[in-house]
């Protein structure tokens, strides 16, 4: 073995086990449902390459080389390079995540000069959406580009050397890490975000407080003179 295939296999892979084996463990304290969906998914996504992949070679949608062949395979083509496509995945979710945030925020300040400023709403599922989705593109193409490699060893694909194979499985590797690691620091996150809360200068929440109530201020004078 060369020194590159030595570190793949003695260094960065079990590395890689290694890490996605603590954080499992972390997250089963408390937040075991996020390790059986990440599982589950990375095994659909599997489960469905697996079939698909012997469905486009015994149709000769892919021909003995690994090449895409025809109309379907050419479908076939777009179908891995969108689950491979993590930065349009990321692109994606945070356009998303703009345009549920930000006009409600611009709006605040505004409607905040007049008195009649409302909170953000959502925000926290909005945030939960944008991890999750970014959890499964990561963890989608964590189980396609497992399986792939597998596929061009079986029918020894030329453009599938060693090390390219690899390379494929530490990526399936480290995806699946990256995956699990945003999860964690996810719902450390939170653990984090009361502690800041609980520990911030009373000053600090006097003024944020009167800030929200001059922002406020027509709404409760409505509310009150309505109950009046």
């Amino acid at each position: 073995m060369e020194i590159q295939q030595l570190l793949f296999f003695f260094l960065y892979i079990p590395f890689g086990f290694s890490l996605i084996w603590y954080f499992c463990s972390q997250l089963t304290n408390g937040h075991d449902s996020d390790v059986r969906v990440i599982w589950y998914f990375f095994s659909l996504t599997i489960v469905v390459s697996v079939l698909i992949g012997l469905w486009a070679v015994s149709y000769g949608s892919i021909d003995g080389e690994g090449n895409f062949q025809g109309d379907s395979g050419g479908f076939l083509f777009k179908l891995i390079s969108g689950s491979l496509d993590v930065n349009l995945s990321l692109l994606i979710v945070i356009c998303i995540f703009a345009v549920l945030i930000l006009p409600q925020l611009l709006s605040y300040v505004l409607s905040g000069i007049f008195g009649v400023a409302s909170t953000i709403a959502f925000f926290s599922e909005s945030y939960s959406f944008v991890v999750w989705w970014i959890a499964k593109t990561f963890i989608v193409a964590s189980g396609v580009m497992l399986v792939v490699p597998i596929f061009a060893m079986i029918h020894s694909w030329k453009e599938f050397t060693l090390n390219v194979i690899f390379f494929w499985f530490m990526l399936s590797i480290y995806l699946c890490l990256a995956s699990f690691m945003l999860l964690f620091f996810y719902r450390k996150g939170y653990e984090f975000l009361n502690k800041v809360i609980n520990k911030t200068p009373e000053c600090i929440v006097k003024k944020l407080s009167r800030i929200h109530k001059s922002f406020t201020r027509n709404i409760y004078s409505h509310t009150g003179d309505d109950s009046a």
